[in-house]
């Protein structure tokens, strides 16, 4: 159990700043009030349903569909997409694992960063798993750099995997249509 709280505490809140909560006291008792904080909320959820609505169409428009697959999110200010790791050039001979680490540094010599799936993992380390995933957040960048983002994403993700673009996501590089 001990083990399972350090990594989520790895990847959440490792302890809450004292001057942080003073702040926010003062900005809720002094200031906003209760109502001031809801309407932060609500601006802040609109923020992010526009931020999302963005990832969602470059995605849509940039990534290799029979590769990447996600389901939209419902709330909060991450994005999850599958990475169909069966489909990668080398899964025969290597490992998810192997590939993951290929695909991150790809993304990130693309200029772009996506957070690898297995950071997240709740189970003991070396556990087994049969799905790679990548997170992506919505959370800050304005629209053209989620765009962008994802754009490059999908460039490296086409790299990765050996494929052709401008259109072509099928055919791996060399093949005649």
């Amino acid at each position: 159990m001990a083990e399972r709280y350090a990594k989520h505490a790895d990847c959440s809140t490792q302890n809450p700043s004292g001057m942080s909560q003073l702040v926010l006291f003062k900005l809720l008792d002094e200031h906003w009030g209760h109502a001031g904080y809801l309407d932060w909320l609500l601006h802040l959820r609109a923020q992010y349903a526009a931020r999302r609505a963005i990832m969602l169409a470059a995605c849509a428009a940039h990534l290799p569909a029979h590769v990447v697959s996600w389901r939209a999110p419902m709330a909060g200010m991450f994005h999850w997409l599958c990475v169909r790791v069966h489909a990668h050039p080398l899964f025969a001979t290597h490992t998810i694992e192997d590939i993951e680490e290929r695909i991150f540094l790809r993304v990130i010599r693309h200029g772009a960063l996506v957070m690898r799936g297995s950071w997240f993992y709740a189970e003991p380390e070396g556990a087994s798993h049969d799905a790679l995933y990548f997170r992506a957040t919505f959370a800050a960048a304005p629209g053209e750099m989620i765009e962008e983002g994802i754009r490059r994403l999908g460039e490296a993700l086409r790299e990765e995997f050996g494929l052709v673009g401008n259109g072509e996501e099928g055919k791996r590089e060399g093949e005649v249509g």
